[in-house]
């Protein structure tokens, strides 16, 4: 009998293994390293608008220029954008109130275009006729401003080249701006600097670390010329502002003493119009140095008025944008106004690259080569290859500070009287060479001494404004004089007072005040009677900005309590929008790339 087989139920557990087989399994995605996910293109210079979509800054900077009539004057305006910090920039363009980009940046460019100064088409300078010992002064000073350059650099091949291979070497820098130096003779200056220690007895290195400040201080004796006043950048004195004093500044000490000369001695008019007796001027030579952001009375100052994004611009600078040709000599140097920001600087037809220095040079290797040359050149030319960049690169450094010299000693404002100011040895030097030796006149000169907490500024060329008793507030004697380096200053006084400052020279110099017969000259503005050296001094920042002081004098003494309340220490970090917020932040957008730092 056959028995009839049941079938087994389907189970709710079958059912789900049916329809597991019917869908298909879903792969797991392969987990891509996080190194190998591409990065999203970030656009440089990019503001994200409120309310709106990205804006590149630069791209609006092009339409802009397009319509407009000056070209130097705008490329002037688009390099301070180029050197601004990108952070704060997009930071305060993104906060313009009833306005767009398009009409920021015109207006911009109308108050620049209005504080335009020049002395003809170019700024010209011709000095043909040198004797072969004024060569080769010019190029002892070339040498000491290039090993100015390396001392701070153990990898620099110029930290250990005398004068002499640096004179007669076929691979010298030098020989990319005096093709045929004359032949070595021992001058003047060389035994003056010898003397003062400023370089060795061979010749073959710089002397002690002070040797920059010695000459400084001692620039009457090295190039004969008539001696400074004494000043202080806390003072105010008797500059006209009828016929203002154009400053260009090179550089300046921490405490940014010639900024505050020109920030603190401004005058009030009935009116309530601010007018300047000593004022900054920005010319396209300062614009190519590799410390063009440093001086906070330059571009510093400017970029607060210039970028205002309240709508209350203004420029407190003057601008002298003509391109410049100058002959030394066998050589000839130009530099020209670009596009987009740039500027063109050729030696003797050549092009260099301005802005750079030997530090920025990459080291040379097949790979970074350009495309063009890889595999034209032999492993041993590489070394050659590399040393004529840093050639190019030390040259361009040089020329960074002496084409401002030049555009100085140029005359760039028609009718108006232009000095150089630095806190560089080496560039007071230059300047006083080319001004006394080679165009046989005074010099006018503004040197931050960068002593007495950075308010001491050493003047030359202006004894007519300073040397005269301006108001009651202010006290003038001549300059000091002392022997071998000792620098002494001696005023009269009822009570003995001695000041200490930084060593100089043989390390010897002190500001004293004695009963009795006043000896050699003076201080300018010397301290009055129990009054001590103030510990904090007036900031350039917040004489920039304060507006309510008007007394005539605007003098910062350490008896006035209302000026204490206001003061601060100068110690500007200009790095904006870059510091933690832990950090106060900076009262300046750009980055600070000091050129000197001097001796203590």
């Amino acid at each position: 009998m056959s028995s009839r087989i049941r079938k087994r139920p389907d189970t709710f557990q079958k059912q789900q293994e049916n329809e597991a087989k019917k869908k298909p399994v879903a792969r797991k995605a392969k987990r891509i390293p996080r190194t190998e996910t591409p990065a999203r293109p970030k656009t440089p210079g990019a503001s994200k608008r409120k309310g709106g979509p990205d804006v590149n800054i630069f791209n609006v900077l092009n339409r802009v220029g397009k319509g407009t009539k000056n070209i130097k004057a705008f490329n002037m305006l688009y390099s301070i954008y180029k050197d601004t910090n990108l952070p704060k920039l997009n930071k305060t363009l993104s906060s313009l109130k009833n306005t767009t980009l398009e009409q920021f940046i015109t207006k911009q460019y109308k108050i620049l275009n209005n504080n335009i100064r020049r002395n003809g088409i170019k700024n010209t300078l011709n000095l043909l006729n040198l004797s072969d010992i004024d060569k080769l002064d010019f190029c002892l000073l070339i040498w000491l401003d290039m090993r100015h350059d390396a001392k701070t650099k153990t990898s620099d091949s110029m930290k250990d080249v005398s004068f002499e291979k640096f004179l007669n070497s076929e691979d010298s820098p030098l020989k990319m701006i005096i093709k045929n130096p004359p032949a070595f003779q021992m001058t003047d200056l060389m035994n003056k600097m010898i003397q003062f220690k400023i370089i060795s007895k061979d010749l073959k290195r710089p002397g002690p670390s002070n040797w920059e400040r010695i000459i400084k201080d001692n620039l009457p004796e090295l190039f004969d010329i008539k001696e400074p006043n004494i000043i202080s950048s806390q003072k105010v004195y008797g500059f006209d502002a009828e016929n203002p004093i154009n400053i260009s500044i090179d550089s300046e000490g921490s405490k940014s003493a010639i900024s505050m000369l020109i920030a603190i001695n401004r005058k009030v008019q009935p009116n309530r119009t601010t007018r300047y007796p000593i004022r900054s001027i920005i010319t396209i030579a300062n614009r190519v140095d590799p410390g063009n952001t440093m001086p906070t009375g330059g571009i510093q100052q400017e970029w607060t008025k210039l970028f205002d994004n309240s709508g209350n611009l203004k420029s407190t600078q003057i601008y002298n944008v003509s391109d410049c040709e100058f002959n030394i000599g066998d050589t000839k140097l130009e530099l020209t106004s670009g596009t987009k920001g740039t500027f063109n600087m050729t030696v003797n037809g050549k092009s260099i690259k301005v802005g750079s220095t030997a530090a920025s040079v990459r080291p040379v290797n097949k790979f970074n080569l350009l495309p063009e040359n890889r595999g034209r050149f032999p492993a041993q030319n590489i070394y050659k290859i590399q040393k004529l960049q840093k050639n190019e690169a030390r040259v361009s450094k040089f020329l960074g500070d002496f084409m401002q010299i030049l555009t100085v000693c140029s005359e760039p404002q028609s009718g108006k009287v232009t000095a150089f100011g630095t806190v560089d040895g080496v560039a007071a030097g230059m300047y006083t060479f080319i001004s006394k030796r080679l165009m046989n006149r005074e010099p006018r000169l503004f040197i931050d001494m960068y002593i007495d907490k950075g308010n001491v500024i050493n003047v030359y060329g202006f004894s007519h404004y300073l040397n005269t008793r301006r108001n009651a507030n202010q006290s003038v004697v001549n300059t000091y004089r002392g022997n071998n380096g000792n620098m002494k200053n001696n005023a009269n006084s009822n009570r003995s007072r001695t000041v200490s400052v930084n060593s100089v020279s043989n390390g010897n110099r002190t500001i004293s005040g004695n009963s009795g017969n006043s000896t050699n000259t003076n201080m300018v503005q010397p301290l009055r009677k129990k009054q001590k050296p103030a510990n904090n001094t007036l900031s350039v920042a917040s004489a920039i900005r304060n507006n309510k002081n008007k007394n005539d004098n605007n003098e910062v003494t350490s008896r006035n309590k209302n000026a204490i309340a206001k003061m601060r220490t100068l110690n500007p970090k200009f790095n904006m929008g870059t510091n933690p917020k832990t950090k106060k932040k900076s009262f300046f957008p750009f980055p600070v790339r000091r050129k000197v730092t001097p001796a203590k």
